[in-house]
């Protein structure tokens, strides 16, 4: 059975150009590009992934085998709740879920963080006051069993840029196989936050660079703390 992709935008050229972008991880996928919403009304209630801006509300109704939302641009909440800001991808997924809890990895696998857990911790819970509907918490299981523990029913992830699709998409269809009874949804980063990356900030932070507007105030205080002087010079490029 061929499993669709739905990618929607409402200029034609530009719906192209995102389809173009998507690297198919079999044969048994295939893309069905629409500009108009009545292009859209067929391949949405195929469609296991929707690639979109702007599409309207009704198409979730009738979107039956629905497995994947990626918005570009404005964002999922814009998809389900068009009155609602463009913010950080936390507080985007406050306006749209009763309930958000913030997992903080307790001992990443792949990276050392700067900061301890603890100092993570309080970091999140200090930015995010005065949203009442979001909790954090520390998890050093598998995300899908961190969803269970809490009797959560879908995952919330960011996406920065397109290359990110390709890993995501792997670990969406690892989840799925470990928890077919959770969903994941996709948000986009606002455009004013879609560049920065926690390698960028560190680098621009020890060589004494002003991080401010890239990071809470919070942190980049501490990291201030951590590199008070800078290092002189430029930075230099991993392949020189």
């Amino acid at each position: 059975m061929t499993r669709g992709i739905l990618v929607y935008y409402p200029e034609a050229r530009e719906a192209r150009a995102y389809a173009d972008l998507i690297r198919l991880p079999s044969r048994s996928f295939s893309v069905h590009v629409a500009s108009p919403p009545e292009e859209a009304a067929g391949p949405a209630a195929e469609a296991e992934i929707f690639y979109c801006w702007g599409l309207p509300r009704r198409f979730l109704g009738q979107a039956k085998r629905l497995r994947w939302i990626q918005c570009m641009g404005a964002g999922v909440e814009r998809l389900l709740v068009p009155e609602l800001p463009a913010q950080v991808r936390i507080t985007r997924a406050a306006g749209i879920f009763d309930r958000v809890v913030v997992g903080v990895v307790g001992a990443p696998q792949h990276k050392q963080p700067m900061f301890s857990v603890e100092e993570r911790v309080d970091f999140l819970r200090q930015a995010l006051q005065g949203i009442d509907n979001v909790e954090v918490d520390v998890f050093r299981e598998l995300v899908v069993e961190f969803a269970r523990k809490w009797d959560a029913k879908v995952i919330v992830k960011g996406l920065r840029v397109i290359s990110d699709f390709e890993w995501e998409f792997q670990m969406n269809q690892l989840n799925r196989t470990l928890a077919p009874d959770i969903e994941t949804v996709y948000v986009m980063a606002s455009p004013e936050v879609s560049f920065v990356s926690s390698s960028g900030v560190k680098e621009i932070a020890a060589y004494g660079g002003d991080i401010a507007g890239l990071v809470p105030d919070l942190v980049a205080t501490r990291m201030r703390e951590l590199f008070p002087d800078g290092r002189p010079g430029a930075p230099v490029s991993p392949s020189e």
